[in-house]
């Protein structure tokens, strides 16, 4: 089977993200996972750190987010040490979730499970499609890289993505 991927895309006028409110969101994320357990509404909690995810991850989307990612290293390391955060946080829910949920409705434990894939899912995109395209990008453009090389070689990295 062979076909023909092109990725068109216009001239991007999103400013980069700043990365302080980014580095903040997951990171608040990261604490919500963590204090989910103690809380008195434990799906409330975790779907307040999936929302929180969402978000960094809808604000890193585009040529805008893949230009902040490149213009500031620590924003790309301080992303992937707070979403370690959140998988550890993660990890440590689901060792004692059973005892958590053990008299609970089927309701309530459907309402949990959601919100932990909303969870693994913000996370996931952000250290698997947002952190890997910049990084498939960097390389692609090379260094020093200005913004028209950066939108171009987005464009080919999501067409080569898509093979």
């Amino acid at each position: 089977m062979c076909g023909i991927i092109a990725v068109a895309r216009r001239p991007g006028d999103r400013t980069p993200p700043a990365a302080e409110p980014l580095l903040a969101l997951v990171e608040e994320a990261a604490g919500l996972v963590a204090g989910a357990a103690a809380a008195p509404d434990l799906h409330e909690a975790l779907e307040a750190a999936g929302a929180r995810l969402a978000d960094a991850d809808r604000r890193l989307r585009g040529t805008g987010g893949v230009r902040a990612l490149l213009g500031d290293d620590a924003l790309a390391s301080g992303l992937e040490a707070h979403l370690g955060a959140v998988d550890d946080a993660l990890a440590a829910l689901d060792a004692v979730l059973e005892d958590l949920l053990l008299d609970r409705a089927p309701s309530e434990i459907e309402a949990v499970n959601a919100a932990r894939v909303g969870v693994r899912d913000g996370a996931w995109a952000i250290g698997h499609d947002r952190l890997r395209t910049a990084r498939a990008v960097a390389g692609l453009a090379g260094p020093g890289a200005g913004p028209a090389a950066i939108e171009a070689m987005t464009s080919v990295q999501a067409a080569l993505s898509a093979l």
